[in-house]
């Protein structure tokens, strides 16, 4: 018994700091990346088909929530001083997660998540790779992609088409292309926008970092207009891709797209989450065409439980 008890601690503690560092890496976050793999691979087929388990697919889902959960932490850990000076709570700013575990699990995730995609065979090896060098590229030397709002909105439109490519290619890859090629250009250029509203809560942080993010750098209030304004023509565009939507193949993933973004950042202050969370929730995969599958009052009940 004396034996076992010191395996107990050390399982219980290596439990805590893999906990942690899914904080770390925002449950939430890796919730819409699950979201739009899936609805990548719902372009190929049915996501649940008879009794056999999808092997391909599900262990791919596995590999890229592992690759993204990598490369979140990474960023945690290179962002400690402005997210403390921000005010964080996520692990690693406010000291409840040291830098050396992070590290250590950040590097375990990239290299399970690239053996076991190669081991997998396809496209989403290459995707895999191809992931976490652009985490590398936006979170650390030489190029600090983060700091320029250019940098992060092409890597967003980037990160955002790998992730819908290696979703298809993890379904057999054998659906409509074309379809898919337009719904993920559409999300994917919209997510380049939207996704830099997520600067707006960090600005003097930011500044204090070095970082030249949009609100940095044309101020708070000319970048909420750019945004604002930069969103608009995309709420015509969408009828253009209303069409290739309705061939999500999933009904459970289409509800699941429409319900999903009720969670916020717990890492930030109520305010900074609601704006956090809207800013999440905006760049989900596109829900449009799953209002005609809910009654009125149905997407009024949902926004309530939203907001």
């Amino acid at each position: 018994m004396p034996q076992v008890t010191p395996v107990i601690r050390w399982c219980r503690r290596v439990a805590g700091i893999l906990y942690r560092c899914f904080l770390e890496a925002r449950p939430a976050v890796q919730g819409i990346f699950l979201l739009r793999f899936l609805a990548g691979a719902s372009f190929a087929g049915p996501l649940f088909a008879g009794e056999v388990v999808n092997f391909a697919l599900w262990t791919g889902v596995a590999l890229w929530i592992c690759a993204t959960v990598s490369v979140y932490i990474l960023n945690g850990v290179m962002d400690v001083e402005e997210d403390r000076i921000n005010g964080s709570s996520r692990p690693v700013a406010s000291g409840k997660l040291s830098v050396a575990h992070a590290a250590w699990v950040t590097a375990g995730l990239a290299v399970l998540s690239v053996l076991g995609s190669f081991a997998l065979g396809g496209s989403t090896a290459w995707s895999v790779v191809v992931l976490l060098a652009l985490g590398w590229i936006y979170s650390g030397p030489p190029f600090y992609l983060k700091r320029s709002p250019t940098g992060w909105a092409i890597l967003g439109i980037v990160v955002a088409l790998i992730t819908y490519n290696a979703g298809y290619a993890s379904n057999e890859g054998q659906g409509d292309i074309l379809s898919l090629l337009v719904f993920a250009m559409v999300m994917a250029l919209w997510l380049g926008i939207v996704s830099q509203t997520k600067d707006l809560s960090d600005i003097e942080g930011d500044m204090q970092a070095g970082r030249r993010s949009g609100p940095v750098v044309w101020g708070e209030n000319v970048a909420r207009l750019f945004y604002s304004g930069g969103t608009l023509p995309w709420w015509r565009i969408h009828t253009v891709s209303r069409a290739f939507c309705s061939k999500l193949a999933d009904p459970s993933l289409r509800t699941g797209v429409w319900g999903y973004g009720s969670c916020g950042d717990h890492g930030r202050s109520l305010g900074q989450g609601r704006q956090v969370e809207a800013q999440e929730a905006l760049q989900g995969v596109h829900a449009h065409p799953v209002r005609r599958q809910l009654g009125r009052r149905d997407v009024v009940a949902n926004r309530k439980q939203r907001f």
